[in-house]
């Protein structure tokens, strides 16, 4: 119960430290990659990934410790593949299908893994129009849509889907190196997930 109790504080610890570093990403300095998954890590992986698996071994008798660094680099590689899928469906995915307005991150004026790929690919009159589109809940849907435009002109939705499918197919290949120690329903599960989140349309 104590190692347990340890797990669930460190979740909680490390969200409150993701959503701070979260904070960082959209008004300090324009983020590298690196602070992207950082990012991502500590906001969502390490609580919705990390922790549960730890808990999960803990429950049957294992020592979570022993496979840190593992569990670890399989979250991490979830956790950025899931938001990276989540900031490509903000811009590009039907509205109807997700149930809500197209580049409500550009409104927001947060800097995703999409924004920030495509503040990357743009300069001059182009950049400009997607600065535009991140000053506020005003910037109308033809901006947007002249935003996506710019995107694909850029290949950015082809970049963010490819880098997508590769941290998928990375952390399922973490996963299947666990064949022989765990259950086989268990492993083809978490060989599985990464690839599903690649694929979702919402």
């Amino acid at each position: 119960r104590q190692a347990m109790a340890a797990v669930q504080a460190t979740a909680g610890a490390d969200t409150v430290r993701g959503q701070f570093l979260d904070l960082e990403r959209d008004f300090g300095p324009m983020p590298d990659r690196e602070a992207l998954d950082t990012v991502s890590e500590y906001k969502s992986a390490r609580y919705s990934v990390l922790a549960p698996m730890q808990l999960g071994l803990l429950a049957a008798g294992a020592d979570a410790a022993a496979h840190e660094k593992e569990l670890a680099r399989y979250a991490r590689l979830l956790g950025v593949s899931g938001q990276m899928r989540d900031d490509y469906l903000d811009l590009f995915a039907d509205a109807d299908t997700v149930g809500k307005p197209a580049g409500s991150d550009l409104r927001e004026g947060r800097r995703s893994y999409a924004v920030c790929a495509l503040l990357a690919a743009t300069n001059g009159a182009e950049r400009a129009v997607v600065e535009s589109a991140l000053t506020g809940p005003t910037c109308p849907p033809q901006t947007v849509e002249r935003v996506q435009d710019i995107a694909r002109r850029h290949s950015v939705d082809k970049q963010l889907l490819a880098e997508i499918r590769r941290g998928a197919e990375e952390a399922a290949a973490v996963a299947a190196t666990w064949r022989g120690r765990w259950r086989d329903e268990a492993v083809e599960f978490f060989e599985q997930l990464p690839l599903w989140g690649a694929l979702r349309a919402k």
